[in-house]
Formats: C-alpha cells, sequence, structure tokens
C-alpha cells in the first residue's frame, strides 16, 4: 500500500488538534484515491491485453483514462497538502513526477477552454492516450499496447518511448504505464497548450517516497505525546427498521 494501514497520517494520536486531524485525513483521502486507482488501472489494463479489439466494451478505454486522471489529480492534491502544512519546498526532486501532472491536471480541469483552442490540432487527442508494456512470466515475451479514446479523426499517433528506464516497477506483468495528453502550460494571458508525458508507476513511486519520508518524522514528534491512544480510521453506521405497508387511500 502508498499508506500503510497501521500509518500515523490514517490514523493520527486522539492528542492531535482538530486542524491536524483534518489535514491527515485529506492526506489519507488522496493517497487511498491513488491507491484505488492504480490497482483498478492494472487490473484493466492486463484485461485489455487479452481482448481483441472487436470484443471492445464502450466503456474499457474510459476507464483507465479516469483512473489515470484520478491518480494524476490526487497525487496534485496530496502535493498541495503537504506543502502547504509541512512547509515543503514545491520544486523538491521528489516531486518530479507529480510536477507534470499538474498542468495535465489543469488542462483536464479546463477542458471546454481548449476544445477548440488554437494550438490544438486534428492530431491532438481530446483525452490523451496510455500505453503500457506486459511482460509475460516464465518467457522473453514483451508486449506493447497503446488506447486512445474517441472517434479517430485526422493523423492519429500513439506514440511508444523506445528509451530505457531504470526505475521500479510496481507490477511483475503490466510495466511502464505512461499517460500523454495537452497539457496547459504558460500564464493566464497566454496559456498555450502542448504534449506532455508522465509514467504514473513514477507517480506511485514519489507518493511513497513522500510517506517514507513524513511517517519518521511524525513517530518522532508523537514520542513526545501520548500516541498510544489513536483515533478511529472509519466508521459505517447501520439503521435497521420496517417499511409500512399498510397505507390507505385518502
Amino acid at each position: 500500500m502508498i499508506l500503510p494501514e497501521d500509518s500515523y497520517i490514517r490514523t493520527p494520536p486522539l492528542e492531535l488538534s482538530p486542524n491536524q486531524v483534518v489535514t491527515f485525513n485529506a492526506m489519507t483521502h488522496a493517497l487511498d484515491a491513488c491507491e484505488i486507482s492504480h490497482k483498478r488501472l492494472i487490473n484493466s489494463l492486463s484485461e485489455l491485453s487479452e481482448k481483441q479489439p472487436s470484443n471492445l466494451e464502450p466503456l474499457d478505454i474510459p476507464t483507465i483514462v479516469l483512473d489515470v486522471n484520478q491518480i494524476i489529480g490526487h497525487a496534485h492534491l496530496f502535493k498541495k497538502i503537504i506543502v502547504k502544512e509541512f512547509d515543503v519546498d514545491q520544486n523538491e526532486e521528489m516531486f518530479q513526477e507529480i510536477n507534470k501532472g499538474k498542468n495535465l491536471r489543469d488542462s483536464n480541469q479546463h477542458f471546454d477552454e481548449r476544445l477548440f483552442d488554437k494550438y490544438s490540432d486534428e492530431s491532438s487527442s481530446v483525452n490523451g492516450y496510455l500505453t503500457w508494456r506486459k511482460k509475460y512470466p516464465g518467457t522473453d515475451r514483451v508486449s506493447i499496447f497503446g488506447a486512445r479514446p474517441g472517434s479517430l479523426i485526422g493523423d492519429t499517433q500513439i506514440k511508444v518511448s523506445n528509451e530505457n528506464f531504470d526505475h521500479e516497477e510496481l507490477d511483475p506483468i503490466i510495466q511502464r504505464i505512461e499517460f500523454t495528453a495537452m497539457a496547459r502550460k504558460g500564464n493566464r494571458k497566454s496559456y498555450t497548450y502542448e504534449s506532455e508525458s508522465i509514467l504514473i508507476n513514477k507517480v506511485i513511486l514519489e507518493l511513497k517516497s513522500w510517506v517514507n519520508h513524513i511517517e519518521p518524522q511524525l513517530e518522532k514528534q508523537f514520542k513526545k505525546i501520548n500516541f498510544s491512544k489513536r483515533n478511529i480510521k472509519d466508521v459505517i453506521i447501520t439503521l435497521d427498521g420496517y417499511v409500512n405497508n399498510n397505507t390507505t387511500d385518502p
């Protein structure tokens, strides 16, 4: 998991102030959203890798793009929280890939503004496209896939990088997940839209690195207070009742 079950971020001590607890809850929400979307993305890509194009369902490709955007958006949310609450430099090296996602997030949030923007052209995918690699355990076989939502117009292209990367992979089979889309850059008076690529696995690894960086510092601080009693993680409430079917017409 990105955020361990026994993390102080997930279950902060009772003696913390409400504001501190809210901050930790927000961090937990952002990280869990990335965890859920990443696991679902891996499963979806594994299934898509085995599907024939003629068997694609209408929501297959939109689903993976949705999960990618959820990861990008919530990773950026996590960054904003720790930059504000922990006085972290937003240009820290461990934000390298997450920072790439900011422009993609901004572009996605202002989708309507760039739909017919002069910087777009017929070869630009409105929703971007995704590429990934699948390894087949016990063999030397490797397959590379590309998926792009929407109707294909103009000079449709899906580019796959042939660079060698030595970063850690999170899954033994589905790897090298890369998302490419139009990113909004510049300032309010002169926005431009340029192609930007982001490695999803590196985003998840950066989030894990931040958790591993913050957690020991929290433990050190919490030793000064009573950290044995911690907040309840999650609550579900059930109300049982009966429906009165003995109704009469007025």
